[in-house]
């Protein structure tokens, strides 16, 4: 006989919190799990991160070209006073007056030499020129170059323009009384004297009588009519080129 004990069948106790069958844990699971369990991709933050971050690079990449200084070739001159007066001086081309202070918005370069010269003025010529040639045809607009002769006893304004113009048509030379052009180099900070043995022809002169010996330096003069830059005679065409493009910027 089968007893009522025997006959009462107990159902399964109900599984308690943390129990329930799990399929064992796999990397695939985990992935699956994590995946959704997220509010959402995560990709546009990681853009919009990258993206802040680039930009932070160029603003201050930007920053520190607005705020460094530029090196210039050659020495920059600090004052902001307006170029020397170049009073008593005119142009070998026209005759007309020589005016630093009228050339706004352009450089203007000068040089001290003598069409005599036989190697240092051909040579600071030729440079300059290579310099001009190299920019735009917008910025070889707004700069100029003068010779100023520092002989002009012989330098005559037929003589002289010619000379400079060989190096580029759009180069001017400059001259005027003896008196006026020794004013002028000693305000530009230019020492230059006749070497009267040259002339002897035995001791190795040329047969025009003397040379002059003078600086060699090139004067910038900027858009605003001010004395900036000071090259010396070893500046290269290209760095002359750079510091004049930076000038007119």
């Amino acid at each position: 006989m089968t007893t009522e004990l025997e006959n009462t069948v107990t159902p399964p106790s109900p599984p308690t919190q943390g129990s329930q069958d799990q399929p064992p844990l796999s990397r695939s699971n985990l992935r699956t799990s994590a995946s959704s369990g997220s509010n959402g991709p995560a990709w546009p933050f990681v853009v919009a991160l990258g993206v802040v971050v680039v930009l932070g690079l160029v603003v201050g990449q930007a920053a520190v070209g607005w705020f460094s200084p530029r090196l210039y070739a050659g020495t920059v001159l600090q004052s902001n006073d307006p170029a020397p007066s170049m009073d008593g001086l005119s142009f070998a081309r026209s005759g007309t007056p020589v005016d630093p202070a009228g050339h706004d918005g352009e450089v203007v370069i000068v040089f001290f030499g003598y069409t005599n010269c036989p190697d240092v003025c051909p040579a600071s010529m030729a440079l300059a020129a290579q310099a001009v040639a190299g920019m735009s045809t917008d910025d070889q607009a707004r700069t100029k170059l003068w010779m100023v002769t520092v002989d002009p006893e012989r330098d005559v304004p037929d003589r002289l323009q010619p000379y400079v113009e060989q190096f580029n048509p759009t180069f001017d030379g400059v001259t005027g009384e003896p008196g006026d052009i020794e004013r002028v180099s000693t305000e530009y900070g230019v020492f230059y004297q006749h070497d009267m043995t040259a002339g002897d022809l035995s001791a190795g002169g040329t047969a025009d009588g003397y040379l002059v010996d003078h600086t060699a330096s090139l004067f910038g003069i900027d858009p605003d009519g001010t004395l900036r830059v000071v090259w010396p005679p070893n500046v290269t065409a290209e760095e002359l080129r750079a510091d004049i493009e930076a000038l007119l910027s």
